[in-house]
């Protein structure tokens, strides 16, 4: 059952089995230690098989790239440069496009600003701001930094660039220059009277990482004299953080994109003069679909940002869910679910042949080949 199920065998130590004792049907692994990666797999098997394959939660890929300073001016960054080829491809079978977010400093680089002057080019990615001038903010006063994010917003805004109102466009977003700044409230208020809510922070810093991964850092006024904005963490570049469903996006920089007097590499099903975040990417995309074959997907930091508060409002009304069985056939008659405190939307996926009533849920998403996501009260 185990070794069938994972694509690979270059680790010391796997197994597993399910057990059929007089009718009681069990299933067991061995692993080498709870947190190698054969263990978060081995998770995603074992918590379906004992939910009869619902789970009360939400499951997805996020494959989340930002590329910081990306009009900066030098020799290898230019409209004209081969990077352009490679930088998206779709990473799986599925529907689901793969995406680069790319965070906005306008200080550079003119041809690529005519290039992406162009909406169809803009659409090939997602954007948000970066600061103007990349001016660190943490002892930055509320006009420096006011000043930063109002010339950004106009260079985003017609007649220049011309993004700031489009779908491609994260305007309530912003990866801070060197992730500073989240301890200066003056800082902080001036992002917000911009409209500025959300940040991305540091993982190796535990200064601006939240006791919980899966949920964001809120400042206030003992971390940065500012209560509510909210920071999201960043990961560590592993592949294991797709086994744990960590949301979390990874920093790369403009110069990483640097391919055209590469050499040619083959890296699974991909070919090219693949720069070090190409490579990075096709890599960890191999490393993954050895586990699993579900879709990554990408969506732009303020909808990203958005998945983290949905996550807090969960925690916060506290959902119970309760499974029904049916005593003759042993199918799964009803699921209940109820808030202990106030009310929240909560996930709920199917990942096996299952059927629900449409007027119980509010929402339905398919996930092509995989599973279906109910969305209930």
């Amino acid at each position: 059952f185990y070794k069938t199920s994972l694509k690979y065998t270059d680790i010391e130590a796997y197994a597993g089995a399910l057990v059929n004792s007089n009718g009681i049907e069990s299933i067991h692994f061995w692993i080498p230690f709870i947190d190698s990666h054969i263990a978060y797999f081995a998770s995603h098997l074992w918590i379906s098989y004992i939910n009869y394959g619902l789970i009360d939660g939400y499951r997805r890929l996020f494959f989340e790239i930002q590329v910081d300073d990306y009009f900066t001016d030098n020799c290898f960054n230019s409209s004209d440069s081969q990077h352009k080829q490679y930088e998206i491809r779709n990473w799986t079978d599925y529907l689901f496009p793969y995406e680069y977010k790319k965070p906005l400093n306008e200080h550079g680089n003119d041809k690529l600003y005519k290039h992406f002057k162009n909406h169809d080019n803009q659409d090939n990615f997602f954007w948000l701001t970066h600061t103007f001038s990349h001016q660190k903010l943490d002892y930055a006063s509320y006009r420096d930094t006011d000043l930063e994010s109002k010339e950004n917003i106009k260079m985003s805004k017609e007649p220049y660039l011309g993004m700031y109102d489009r779908d491609c466009y994260s305007k309530h977003s912003i990866v801070t220059p060197e992730i500073s700044g989240l301890h200066n409230g003056d800082a902080l208020k001036a992002l917000t009277d911009n409209e500025v809510y959300y940040a991305v922070g540091d993982t190796s810093r535990v200064d601006v990482s939240p006791e919980n991964f899966y949920l964001p850092f809120i400042t206030n006024m003992t971390t940065s004299n500012f209560d509510g904005f909210v920071v999201i963490p960043q990961a560590d570049l592993h592949a294991k953080n797709f086994l744990k469903l960590r949301h979390d996006p990874y920093m790369f920089h403009e110069g990483n994109l640097r391919n055209s007097d590469f050499k040619e590499v083959s890296i699974g099903s991909g070919k090219g003069k693949y720069g070090m975040l190409q490579q990075w990417v096709e890599r960890v995309t191999e490393e993954i679909q050895k586990y699993m074959n579900w879709p990554l997907v990408s969506i732009k930091m303020d909808n990203l940002a958005q998945t983290y508060l949905t996550r807090i409002s969960k925690e916060q009304c506290k959902p119970k869910y309760t499974m029904v069985v049916d005593d003759s056939s042993f199918k799964i008659s009803e699921i209940k679910v109820k808030a202990t405190t106030g009310e929240c939307k909560v996930p709920l996926l199917a990942i096996k042949n299952t059927e629900f009533d449409k007027s119980t849920v509010d929402s339905i998403e398919k996930l092509v080949g995989i599973a279906t996501l109910f969305i209930m009260h």
